[in-house]
């Protein structure tokens, strides 16, 4: 039998070649599994009870209250964190909105976010419908990285009615225990952008007014209300329009 040295090489080469494309095959699925490097690892760690020491009272009722209703907190004023579900939402430039639900009784989330630039962060607690408390947070992710941000959650109030007469607005709202004083926004449209008219400090009564001046008499607005304190602004109550 005669040897074919032309045979040998051409196998030879199609061997390498073979082992060029598996090694490129590997190199793609590698590169394809790496898609972690393009997000940030964020740990949400939330504060469940607002204010242990300065909100609520010590009495009896209380602490019966809280006993048989762990996720809902009693104040000396009537108002109350009751909450059931609890909302993570996550936006940003150059992504899709991140929705996703956290355990009512969980103090830690963990989740990846596309890493980026002014990403808001924002936690909503809800009875219902009803939005009882929140915070949002804005930050920069890089990628690959491992972030822990604290949320302390702020009650979230309740514009109850609009009135006006001449040239002004009146915006009343529920107050909360724990605020230092709040912010009043205004839009000419429900979906905003609303921009803030005024700040109001905290007074010792169940609802507060905040006089809006001036106003165009008969032009259709949209009212929000945060709350603050020293652990900064909470989220801003659902919008009020006015009825003409």
């Amino acid at each position: 039998m005669k040897h074919d040295p032309e045979g040998s090489n051409m196998n030879y080469l199609k061997v390498v070649i073979l082992c060029l494309v598996l090694l490129s095959m590997l190199t793609v699925v590698r590169m394809t599994g790496c898609s972690h490097d393009d997000t940030a690892l964020v740990t949400i760690h939330i504060e469940r009870r607002i204010d242990a020491i300065h909100s609520y009272s010590n009495s009896v009722f209380d602490s019966m209250f809280t006993l048989f209703f762990p996720n809902a907190y009693a104040t000396t004023w009537g108002w109350s964190l009751a909450y059931d579900s609890v909302a993570l939402t996550v936006t940003g430039e150059g992504m899709a909105d991140i929705n996703a639900a956290i355990p009512p009784g969980s103090t830690t989330f963990t989740t990846e976010v596309p890493s980026g630039t002014n990403r808001k962060i924002t936690v909503i607690a809800y009875n219902g419908t009803v939005r009882n408390a929140g915070k949002s947070v804005i930050t920069d992710l890089g990628s690959g990285e491992e972030v822990t941000i604290q949320m302390k959650l702020l009650p979230i109030t309740i514009v109850t009615s609009l009135s006006s007469s001449t040239g002004t607005m009146y915006v009343s709202f529920e107050s909360v225990e724990i605020a230092t004083g709040y912010n009043i926004y205004r839009s000419d449209t429900a979906d905003g952008p609303y921009t803030k008219v005024g700040t109001k400090a905290q007074v010792a009564s169940e609802f507060i007014t905040f006089d809006d001046t001036p106003i165009i008499d008969g032009k259709m607005y949209y009212y929000k209300v945060s709350m603050y304190n020293n652990d900064g602004e909470g989220e801003q109550s659902n919008y009020k329009e006015t009825v003409f």
